[in-house]
């Protein structure tokens, strides 16, 4: 292996100079066709143990440019790089987890299909994906808050008049929920919400339901659940974000084959979509179903105004 492999921080690439040797070649290449990436990072080697084995997850470096995501990897066996990459009409969202020592960066759909790509990074690079998390967060944002904000904080009766601002304090929630909504207010304030709490499930088919909150942000969906390999974790949790223009539908999937009721969000790009759904407790049914129908009721709102989504360097 090359000293790519040998690297262990994760650091921003500010010139060429920073950029690992393996990667100059394509780098260059990405230059002449894409200019200058707006932000570069890049996320070292991760060693992922799998029951009693273990596996090298290859170094990656993350470039954002005005219109596309680009992520190298290296192939673990050849030194080959691999480049992925996701148009901005395409890219459907995106998601961090923090699970202690346990980190991950999700692209939705990502370069490999559906399921999107996980980026596993050090807990240590926490700040840095963040930063990368904040920057996406605009980047994917090309209708612009204030006609969000317009539809998410007002209803029909007072569309016409001083509408109220709602308050950015869920009640009932984690305190590791609240706290990460205080630290990240960059979503804007929740309009409303569904949240299903923390319960075991003795029924047929014993099961541990997580706490979920699914919120209505002034700039989008954002999802918190502290499952990890199938049960509640007390650190630690892993937020999904999806920016309303999106989403195409929400709906509820009534519980089949034994399996447990859900919530179901169809988003879509320019050519992609793709599925989520989360498993929710058939006794809040009514709770979900109404906060599907507000989601459905602003999608369809946004979708009425004919945006022409603008240029990201026309944003800029």
């Amino acid at each position: 292996m090359s000293n790519t492999w040998d690297y262990r921080f994760a650091f921003h690439v500010e010139t060429r100079e920073d950029v690992p040797v393996e990667f100059r070649s394509t780098y260059d290449q990405l230059l002449e066709t894409h200019r200058a990436p707006i932000f570069s990072l890049f996320s070292p080697a991760m060693n992922d143990p799998v029951f009693i084995f273990s596996r090298w997850l290859p170094p990656r470096l993350i470039l954002l440019f005005s219109e596309s995501l680009v992520v190298l990897s290296l192939d673990t066996r050849s030194d080959q790089v691999q480049a992925f990459e996701c148009s901005r009409q395409e890219l459907l969202g995106y998601g961090r987890a923090e699970f202690l020592l346990t980190c991950w960066f999700n692209l939705y759909p990502g370069p490999s299909g559906e399921e999107g790509m996980q980026i596993r990074f050090p807990s240590r690079a926490s700040e840095k994906f963040e930063s990368l998390a904040r920057l996406l967060l605009d980047w994917l944002d090309i209708r612009g808050e204030d006609s969000v904000q317009a539809f998410s904080t007002t209803t029909p009766a007072t569309r016409n008049g001083d509408s109220p601002q709602p308050s950015s304090a869920l009640p009932g929630i984690p305190k590791k929920f609240s706290s990460f909504l205080e630290a990240h207010t960059e979503f804007g304030p929740p309009s409303d919400f569904f949240f299903q709490p923390a319960m075991d499930h003795r029924g047929k088919g014993h099961r541990r339901w997580p706490n979920l909150l699914l919120i209505t942000a002034s700039k989008g969906i954002v999802v918190l659940t502290d499952e990890r390999q199938g049960a509640t974790s007390e650190y630690g949790l892993e937020m999904t974000y999806l920016p309303f223009h999106r989403a195409r539908l929400v709906d509820w999937m009534d519980p089949s084959g034994g399996g447990p009721a859900s919530i179901r969000l169809c988003v879509k790009g320019a050519k992609v979509e793709m599925l989520l759904s989360w498993p929710v407790f058939s006794g809040l049914k009514a709770y979900a179903l109404r906060w599907s129908r507000g989601v459905e009721r602003l999608v369809n709102a946004l979708a009425s105004e004919h945006y022409c989504p603008p240029s990201w360097s026309e944003q800029r």
